[in-house]
């Protein structure tokens, strides 16, 4: 056997033996703490195991995002937080002082931003959101969708204009704002880094509502559909599309639900029974899904939606008010866990 081994040879014996796994060890820890001292300065995460090792960032930085309803309480955090991940922003919304405000506000932040006073509800003002963004800063690369609205009643009593006025929200503009996007994508030479387009969903697309939500659960389960469509239609063309699902979070809407007392308390304590966490969610929650699906470290994930919801998506829900217990159980029943609330 006069062939030189491929690797130096092996030593014999218990304390080589031992030796030689230290080593082993050693050298795997030092590697470990390289990757974990890049994810603490939130620059990289490590990719690839095999023959070579690959980095990615988990920073959009230097990306153009627009933000489209970036006066509401989700779209104002993106707009943040994809500022200070080192993007340069541009903010979307109907009325002109409040987005006025917001972009004064990422300014203030010495984040990099501009702003266009339009809501995607038409083909043209769809296309000029997206083509705001690309004269301001150059070229587009990342878009969130915050847009969201509600008109509560029972199918029975909702008028046509309000279910309409919930589709146009929840729903169409969604489709108008991906298309023009995915127009101006086509126009960008491809790069290392693939385009993102992230989509506000909710967990009222997976699950109902016994309180006149049909308007609203039928607008978001719309967008989550539309999220997994344009996931294979654009396969080939560079972009991935998700959506992040939350549940109730604080905001200006739902700060009524935060109360210490009167009907918010109670509505609270109830709604935590079927969220494990144990607490309602904070816009901050989401922040975290946001940057990474915005980031090249998502360069894998398209067509999903993140449920960012404490858990509660993960609960059996059963449909029930307190008077058809007995209808569950039996007369005389005693529930073995308690029931997931009817909200």
């Amino acid at each position: 056997l006069s062939r030189a081994p491929a690797s130096p040879p092996r030593r014999h014996g218990p304390l080589c033996t031992a030796t030689d796994s230290l080593y082993r060890d050693l050298d795997w820890l030092s590697r470990l703490a390289a990757d974990i001292n890049g994810i603490t300065e939130n620059r990289y995460i490590r990719g690839n195991y095999g023959e070579r090792a690959s980095y990615v960032q988990i920073r959009p930085e230097g990306k153009s995002a627009l933000v489209v309803g970036a006066a509401g309480t989700f779209g104002r955090a993106g707009a943040f937080a994809l500022g200070e991940a080192g993007c340069n922003v541009t903010v979307a919304d109907l009325n002109q002082a409040s987005i006025d405000a917001v972009a004064g506000d990422l300014a203030a932040a010495n984040i990099n931003a501009s702003a266009v006073a339009l809501w995607p509800d038409s083909e043209a003002n769809a296309a000029n959101i997206v083509q705001a963004a690309v004269a301001a800063h150059g070229r587009l690369d990342i878009v969130f969708i915050a847009l969201g609205t509600n008109d509560v009643g029972f199918v029975e009593h909702q008028s046509e204009d309000g279910w309409r006025k919930v589709m146009d929200a929840n729903l169409d503009s969604y489709w108008l704002t991906c298309r023009a996007a995915e127009r101006q994508f086509a126009q960008q030479p491809v790069g290392e880094d693939r385009y993102k387009i992230t989509a506000a969903s909710s967990t009222r697309e997976k699950l109902g509502h016994s309180s006149g939500y049909a308007a609203y659960c039928a607008s978001k389960a719309g967008p989550d559909g539309m999220v997994r469509a344009l996931a294979v239609e654009w396969r080939q063309k560079n972009i991935n599309i998700n959506a992040i699902g939350p549940t109730v979070f604080r905001s200006p809407v739902s700060e009524w639900m935060f109360d210490e007392e009167g009907p918010g308390k109670a509505v609270r304590e109830n709604m935590l029974e079927s969220i494990p966490i144990g607490r309602l969610g904070d816009v901050d929650d989401l922040m975290c899904g946001l940057i990474y699906l915005s980031s090249p470290a998502s360069g894998f994930m398209t067509g999903q939606t993140i449920y960012i919801d404490g858990g509660y998506t993960a609960i059996l829900h059963l449909f029930r008010h307190r008077t058809n217990r007995a209808w569950y159980y039996g007369a005389g029943g005693s529930a073995p866990w308690r029931l997931a609330p009817n909200v």
